[in-house]
């Protein structure tokens, strides 16, 4: 279905409950301790967050090798992205007459839940158009939780925090400045509203 620098995401079977499913695997090649760590850390708070912008979490399986996959609803449908640049698209698929309005609507559903993950302790620190997924019915998914961090104490025990993070993460044309200089004292909610 998609791959990101660091992990591939394929169409499965659910047999037990007959349904189609997402599946998030580290690439090979980033498949060492720290990969692990971040897709089970992604994995913890993707399911933890229990928000209707979070796309559900089945199930956290780690093979006889040591590779953890993430079985995860499948969203039909368009990154933000693809959206953003076909407004006919827009308008025939979801008959919206104001295109704007709509992409309007988008970032505020975004924005709804990168605020839950706030009030939860989590920054999400990789938000752009790219990693919001619409789906048919128009409903709006915050995807990629892989370079989440703690705020504070409430989500540090499966996730690192803000604070103790000193190298550069994020997609750097979105990056808030305090990202960019790797200033970790200065991470924070804004980071993720500046994105």
């Amino acid at each position: 279905l998609g791959q990101g620098g660091t992990a591939l995401v394929r169409r499965a079977r659910q047999l037990v409950l007959d349904r189609d499913v997402a599946i998030k695997t580290p690439l090979l090649d980033h498949l060492g301790p720290e990969a692990v760590t971040r897709v089970l850390q992604e994995a913890w708070v993707t399911g933890a967050l229990e928000h209707s912008g979070v796309v559900p979490i089945h199930d956290v399986v780690v093979d006889a090798e040591g590779c953890p996959h993430i079985v995860m609803r499948r969203i039909e449908g368009h990154t933000w992205t693809a959206l953003l640049n076909a407004p006919e698209v827009v308008e025939a698929r979801f008959g919206v007459r104001d295109v704007l309005a709509w992409h309007l609507r988008v970032l505020m559903s975004v924005a709804a839940t990168a605020h839950h993950a706030h009030q939860r302790g989590v920054l999400h620190r990789d938000l752009k158009p790219d990693n919001v997924m619409i789906g048919a019915g128009g409903e709006v998914y915050l995807l990629d939780w892989g370079l989440a961090v703690a705020l504070d104490e409430r989500a540090a025990r499966h996730l690192p925090l803000a604070s103790s993070q000193s190298s550069l993460a994020g997609t750097p044309h979105y990056m808030a400045p305090e990202m960019a200089r790797a200033d970790a004292a200065a991470l924070g909610v804004p980071s993720d509203v500046y994105l």
